[in-house]
């Protein structure tokens, strides 16, 4: 299953970065479909029409940008499918989202100590570990301020 952002107005294909023309509501995956559509206004450049605040380049890359779902080759606009679905899309978001910060945690962890490569049980312990001392650490204050 992949998730986009956004769908490109000219080939219908799921998207997390084009130009976007905010006037038209028009998402352009690929510059040279982006360059015709500004052709049509009588633009001679992207740049041109940037400059007239027609259209810009953007990312989309938050959890709560994903509309669209690819299942089986064919892509769904999440609002129209059903709110289970939905759920599980969006679980499924949040999840890979969730493991991509732990990737970047593992890594900066990895970089800081000078850890070679580790296979996924050592990463798995190693994360573990960490958020055992996370717990710990919270356990400890919450009796603390019980205490207090």
């Amino acid at each position: 299953m992949n998730y986009y952002a956004r769908q490109c107005s000219a080939t219908g294909e799921g998207m997390d970065e084009g130009w976007y023309s905010e006037g038209d509501c028009l998402y352009f995956k690929y510059k040279e479909d982006a360059l015709k559509y500004v052709a049509t206004l009588g633009y001679n450049s992207i740049d041109d029409a940037y400059d007239d605040e027609l259209i810009y380049y953007t990312s989309w890359n938050d959890y709560d940008d994903y509309e669209y779902v690819e299942i089986d080759g064919k892509i769904y606009e999440m609002a129209k499918l059903d709110s289970l679905t939905q759920h599980i899309v969006r679980e499924a978001i949040r999840t890979e989202f969730i493991l991509r910060d732990i990737n970047f945690y593992l890594d900066s962890y990895r970089d800081r100590k000078g850890i070679g490569t580790m296979d996924d049980g050592q990463w798995a312990n190693l994360f573990i570990e960490k958020i055992a001392v996370c717990i710990k650490s919270y356990e400890t204050k919450n009796e603390n301020n019980e205490n207090n």
